[in-house]
């Protein structure tokens, strides 16, 4: 999450585009990226649950936030920060599977010996089994290492871009097919942010964020209960606005007697509304009111347009001529 301003525990990392902010740990389902759990790194203060407190760092993320899904048969695909030999074998022991990238240079001592340094030529399969758990070198254009529980060394014919036939091992295959899910949910929410720069607070920035993650996990829940309706997420996040609008809004406390109202009823499109003269109060028996369609308009000299009215919408609570501005008001958009 970007953010800039003075914390101690603001990172910095030189390869994302928001290279200053806060580190979120996500783990999301794959296909959709439903969001199922995340942890804010604090260093030192971040809190994890105390049945892992004796594991390195990145063990213990993985298995905070595994912690719940843990012992149901359930296998997760992770980076090359997280992956370890160790980690695989907790995960074993919990009835749970998980495959992913290796770093080779932070853990050469738990990797079978000369599995970083020996040569293969290109398109050629090295890999260990240890019980359930291999670990596979393929050599591409670069050496990719990784590791699982639930694959063998077997390959299979991948299209590339170039339309060519290739032959691939199967976990690189999967590894590819179901790493996007944090990567969807991220990309998704970046495209609406309500992050703002200016402000400078991180705990409003968090809250924020919050938000962000609600409002697509919402999207992905609505998707899945109304499968026949093609929203995007745009779409489904400008109805919750204007759902929020009309429950929350007070209407009441914007509306002046003597002056065309700035903010407009949500409800003014749909409801049934009816014209009727403005009620007298303590000071004038026969008030008026600026109707709100002629005051939104301007003369050809630039000047405002003022023009009152006895006859407004009781619903709406806006002042209004007869002809043809109530109806205008009521069945425009934009006036």
């Amino acid at each position: 999450m970007r953010f800039k301003g003075r914390l101690s525990w603001k990172m910095f990392i030189a390869k994302k585009r928001a290279r200053f902010g806060l580190k979120f740990f996500l783990v999301s389902e794959v296909g959709t990226g439903y969001i199922a759990d995340f942890l804010i790194y604090t260093v030192n203060g971040t809190v994890y649950n105390p049945k892992f407190a004796n594991y390195p760092v990145s063990t213990k993320i993985v298995l905070h936030l595994m912690d719940r899904f843990l012992g149901q048969g359930y296998c997760v695909t992770m980076d090359n920060y997280y992956m370890s030999p160790q980690l695989a074998d907790i995960l074993i022991s919990e009835r749970t599977d998980l495959y992913g990238t290796v770093c080779v240079n932070k853990m050469r001592k738990d990797l079978p010996p000369n599995f970083a340094k020996e040569k293969i030529p290109k398109g050629d399969v090295l890999a260990y089994q240890r019980g359930k758990v291999m670990a596979l070198k393929f050599q591409d254009k670069k050496s990719v290492f990784l590791m699982s529980t639930v694959h063998n060394a077997s390959s299979r014919l991948v299209k590339c871009k170039s339309k060519k036939t290739v032959l691939k091992p199967i976990v690189v295959c999967d590894y590819n097919n179901t790493m996007g899910g944090v990567d969807l949910c991220d990309q998704e929410m970046s495209y609406y942010p309500t992050l703002r720069k200016q402000q400078g607070k991180y705990y409003i920035k968090i809250f924020q964020q919050f938000m962000d993650q609600s409002l697509w996990n919402a999207y992905i829940l609505y998707k899945k209960d109304n499968p026949l309706q093609n929203i995007t997420l745009l779409d489904f996040r400008l109805q919750i606005i204007e759902l929020s609008i009309q429950k929350y809004s007070d209407r009441n406390s914007s509306v002046h007697s003597s002056r065309c109202s700035s903010t407009l009823n949500p409800m003014r499109l749909t409801a049934r509304h009816f014209a009727s003269h403005i009620p007298p109060n303590p000071i004038k028996k026969e008030p008026r009111r600026q109707c709100a369609v002629c005051c939104s308009k301007k003369t050809e000299s630039g000047k405002k347009i003022r023009k009152e009215t006895r006859i407004w919408c009781k619903d709406c609570e806006v002042g209004l001529c007869l002809e043809p501005c109530f109806e205008i008001y009521h069945t425009k958009l934009h006036f």
